[in-house]
């Protein structure tokens, strides 16, 4: 095979092979805004997901491909509130979004050190976004999110453009 050949298979192999992506999702602020505290005080507790923000998740996964992995102290199961990805899909997130390794291990590790872990373990991700309310790394793959706001259409529209897809658009 000559040089051309080898470069024309790779870029064909390249252009058959979705790249790998990989939305990190804080629940606390981004899924559950502070402003639904005005409705029940208890949502954290309850795992109760607003419904914007997994309209937005939606919206994100089917146009980029993404994969979802929970990075929020929700990773920890309690006896009286469903796991954080059942709660997601009783909210209407379309299961087939969620990654199978659903879960970083934040909070045993620091929520930075929780997503490096995790890249380390599928090294297959080509790239990755995170939607959270606390700064936890400078790299422009940190989506910060107001948390008395919650996930909006602004933050899916700035995550679609960061990976290169079509923007959201409202008339």
């Amino acid at each position: 095979m000559t040089q051309i050949e080898s470069v024309k298979t790779i870029v064909i192999d390249t252009l058959k092979t979705k790249p790998s992506r990989v939305v990190f999702v804080d629940i606390d602020g981004p899924m559950i805004p502070f402003s639904l505290f005005l409705i029940d005080r208890m949502a954290s507790l309850k795992r109760t997901i607003a419904p914007i923000p997994v309209a937005v998740l939606n919206r994100l996964c089917e146009r980029s491909g993404a994969k979802i992995v929970f990075n929020t102290t929700h990773n920890i199961s309690l006896s009286d509130a469903p796991d954080i990805d059942v709660a997601c899909v009783n909210a209407g997130l379309n299961p087939e979004y969620i990654h199978p390794d659903k879960v970083t291990l934040y909070p045993s590790l620091e929520r930075g050190d929780s997503v490096v872990e995790w890249l380390r373990r599928h090294p297959e991700t080509t790239d990755w976004i995170a939607f959270d309310d606390a700064r936890f790394t400078d790299a422009d793959n940190l989506i910060w999110i107001d948390p008395d706001a919650g996930l909006h259409l602004g933050h899916l529209n700035l995550a679609l453009d960061r990976w290169n897809c079509t923007q959201f658009i409202i008339l």
